[in-house]
């Protein structure tokens, strides 16, 4: 009878221990946390801004020598190379409702 108690008390401690161990195991995995890294946005140009750019670069490819250009009225002024240095205006014609299209 004493050895019944004797292996009862022996499982019964790992049993225990198997136990404690386990919560342990689950109490760290649970604790772990991860950050996930805040997403970083980056602004692309307007859509003016590109076609601002696309006509200077235009006016650049016709041999256009721009001399001033007014972003807020979409002219460019200048002289073409190709043309014995006469005067060239590059004109942009913005919608009513202020969009580029």
């Amino acid at each position: 009878m004493n050895e019944t108690r004797l292996r009862f008390a022996t499982a019964l401690g790992t049993a225990v221990r198997l136990a404690a161990g386990a919560t342990l195991v689950a109490i760290g995995i649970c604790s772990c946390t991860v950050y996930e890294p805040a997403p970083v946005y980056t602004s692309a140009p307007s859509k003016l801004d590109r076609a601002w750019q696309a006509a200077l670069g235009a006016a650049q490819d016709v041999a256009v020598d721009a001399s001033s250009a007014d972003r807020s009225t979409g002219v460019i002024y200048g002289t073409g190379a190709r043309c014995r240095s006469r005067p060239a205006t590059v004109a942009g014609i913005r919608p009513a409702h202020g969009t580029v299209v």
